[in-house]
């Protein structure tokens, strides 16, 4: 859980673009 919460934390600073491409690696 401690790291998916990171994870998202991560992801909300993230660049648009690099969401995008956290959300292709860890969707699946």
């Amino acid at each position: 859980m401690a790291t998916r919460v990171a994870m998202i934390i991560e992801t909300r600073k993230a660049h648009p673009e690099q969401k995008l491409t956290a959300w292709l690696v860890y969707g699946r």
